[in-house]
């Protein structure tokens, strides 16, 4: 399941978009950045995720500029499994 948040000026979240993917990929988030645009989303300035290969590259296709922070939890996570 893929959820997108937004921020918003005024400093409220959004919800964005919701979707059921039968797999995580890029791929599958690239349908999601799609479906953005489409809705009206013409700038993202900052992306939180945990490290999916290939998905700050499709962030950077679909919105080029935006910036691209590793969740601290997964961080975390992958410095304690080293």
């Amino acid at each position: 399941m893929h959820i997108v948040y937004g921020v918003r000026k005024d400093n409220k979240r959004e919800l964005l978009d919701i979707s059921i993917n039968p797999t995580e990929s890029s791929s599958s988030w690239t349908e999601s950045l799609i479906k953005l645009k489409q809705r009206g989303v013409n700038q993202i300035d900052l992306v939180v995720a945990d490290g999916l290969n290939g998905l700050e590259q499709e962030i950077q296709k679909a919105f080029p500029g935006t910036s691209f922070q590793k969740c601290v939890v997964d961080k975390m996570r992958n410095l304690l499994n080293s």
